[in-house]
């Protein structure tokens, strides 16, 4: 009960926006921590006894909303940014325009969406090679999340509230919540009934709608004043979110070109059992990108109150200190995955290739080690609304991504390997050639001032993966424990080292003098 108090307490209190967003950010990652966890366990399960096959196909699916996705968010991405400039202007009747409009726009895209879905799921045999799964399990799991996705869209109109509040640690400790009931919920159907794919997705289904009314309840407390009418409509808006989000979309399916269709490309040019093994491979991948995208998303609002407030000052100070973060959180797990990785596959999936699995993995994150901390740059785009420039080249770099690999497979025997590799190649050079540049024009700056960080990133990646490397030398290879050990002082003393190459001496200073006081605050 003290817990919940202290917990409720620190949420209720009021704070600064730099507080809000270090404490949106530490339940974000929070929950993406408890994710893996879940996934940590769930995987060698399924592998075990329905096959990485099934493993892919649960990824495929998600994927194939990812397509869908592409529709809603020309609409929903601009959404929450101009609700939120409006309403920190004091501008209550639009904000409750646009909620209206993007309610109605959302409802429809869900119809649509739907539509396509159920021809997708019907014909899933014919779109995809399924070899060793039941094609009806197929089905049912591509259903369900579809499902969860239109219940998805419906939970994002709510969500806006917390992004205007600068509250996301409320969405974050409900994605706790569900996390650990996911787990608990789909082992104890595999381990009471007969196994089926579509388990995971029918949990996340019900709990997709668990998070709705959740969301809505949350709502109704932080933004009560803001409701939806249809008379609050307006074609004039719609049109408004869909031309400024038009931007993000055309970079949505730039991002899909370059890695969304990795699993399909497996399924279609190489082997179901392929698509199973790459799926695994990139979990870790996928997880620690998303932890950059999840600094990125956290700040996101905060930067946008700065823009409208205070100017682009106040969000390039703002960015410097977001810069850093990320590189510290980031470089982490990708130097130690790089030394780690294949001795951690050996013990996760036994059964399986750790060699290959290992290097899948390091060709699969390779951009962050030089890109760790430039992740929250794309919110410069989103704040000042200047999407264009950087969404033709995602699409762009997508684009001769997808040729590359397509004749690499179609012609040679690199097989995987190049999914995962190209992609990385390129999207490293595009981050270089244009989004540094131009985000440093929009904030009138030098243009190479961005590039100073792909040096510190790629500098902390070193010095992560020469301390793992040490470590793993005078450690003994003997099981999971000494694994355990290794990474943990691993990620220890990399902390420490970072703080080294990313702080001044100054902050050094200050850091240290904080934390005395904090420690001779509990000695006494």
């Amino acid at each position: 009960m003290y817990t919940v108090s202290l917990l409720k307490g620190v949420i209720m209190k009021k704070l600064s926006r730099n507080q809000e967003t270090v404490i949106n950010l530490a339940s974000n990652l929070l929950s993406m921590l408890i994710t893996l966890a879940m996934n940590f366990c769930l995987t060698p399960y399924i592998v075990k006894h329905l096959g990485e096959e099934a493993n892919g196909f649960t990824q495929l699916a998600n994927n194939f909303v990812t397509y869908a996705a592409l529709i809603a968010a020309t609409l929903n991405f601009m959404g929450a940014r101009f609700m939120s400039i409006e309403y920190h202007k004091g501008e209550g009747e639009r904000v409750n325009e646009y909620y209206s409009s993007l309610t109605i726009g959302n409802y429809i895209i869900i119809f649509v969406l739907a539509i396509a879905g159920f021809f997708c799921v019907s014909n899933i045999d014919s779109l995809v090679r399924i070899e060793n799964a039941n094609v009806n399990d197929v089905k049912i799991l591509f259903a369900f999340v579809f499902g969860s996705y239109f219940l998805t869209l419906i939970q994002s109109l709510f969500s806006t509230s917390l992004f205007i509040k600068n509250k996301l640690i409320y969405t974050n400790l409900i994605n706790i919540c569900t996390h650990v009931l996911r787990f608990a919920l789909v082992m104890t159907l595999f381990l009471t009934l007969d196994k089926h794919i579509y388990y995971v997705s029918l949990v996340d289904f019900f709990l997709a709608i668990l998070s709705v009314f959740a969301h809505m309840a949350l709502k109704r407390r932080l933004l009560p004043e803001v409701r939806f009418s249809f008379s609050m409509f307006r074609l004039e808006y719609v049109k408004k979110l869909v031309i400024s989000g038009i931007w993000d979309t055309v970079s949505q399916l730039g991002n899909l070109l370059m890695t969304g269709l990795d699993l399909l490309l497996a399924n279609l040019f190489i082997s179901p059992a392929e698509m199973g093994v790459l799926s695994i491979a990139k979990i870790i991948p996928n997880n620690i990108m998303r932890v950059g995208k999840l600094i990125n998303r956290n700040f996101s609002p905060n930067l946008t109150i700065l823009y409208a407030k205070e100017g682009k000052e106040s969000v390039v100070k703002n960015l410097r200190w977001a810069i850093r973060l990320s590189s510290a959180i980031v470089s982490v797990p990708v130097g130690v995955l790089f030394v780690y990785g294949e001795a951690f596959f050996q013990l996760w999936v036994p059964s399986m290739d750790a060699e290959k699995l290992g290097i899948l993995s390091l060709l699969s994150c390779m951009s962050l080690v030089f890109l760790s901390g430039t992740h929250v740059l794309y919110n410069v785009f989103t704040t000042t609304n200047k999407l264009k420039v950087n969404s033709i080249s995602v699409v762009a770099g997508g684009l001769v991504n997808f040729v590359i690999v397509y004749f690499v497979l179609r012609f040679t025997d690199f097989g995987v390997y190049a999914i995962a590799g190209v992609s990385c190649i390129i999207w490293i050079l595009r981050e270089m050639i244009v989004t540094l540049p131009y985000a440093a024009h929009l904030l009138d700056l030098k243009w190479h001032a961005f590039y100073r960080d792909v040096l510190i990133s790629a500098c902390c990646f070193i010095v992560i993966s020469m301390i793992s490397y040490l470590i793993q030398c005078l450690l003994p290879n003997a099981g999971w424990l000494w694994l355990i050990a290794g990474v943990g002082i691993s990620c220890i003393l990399s902390l420490f080292a970072e703080g080294m190459i990313l702080l001044s001496k100054q902050e050094r200073r200050t850091l240290l003098s904080k934390l005395r006081r904090k420690l001779g605050k509990k000695n006494a």
